[in-house]
């Protein structure tokens, strides 16, 4: 991911968290920013599945 997007990661959730007059420290926000991206990450690996011959599973719910 670029610097460009992290930094876009990081700026939007400062303001989402000012927006709720919540301030943290640049540490907080940098491990804050890290786990965005690293989610962000996973769904761009999801998006390049090829699950087109898998049938969807439904699975019981718990105590059925």
């Amino acid at each position: 991911m670029s610097d460009q997007a992290v930094d876009s990661i990081r700026a939007d959730l400062r303001a989402a968290l000012a927006r709720h007059g919540i301030s943290v420290a640049e540490g907080d926000l940098a491990a804050g920013t890290a786990y965005l991206v690293s989610i962000r990450a996973g769904l761009a690996a999801l998006d390049q599945l090829d699950l087109s011959g898998v049938e969807p599973t439904t699975f019981p719910r718990f105590g059925d």
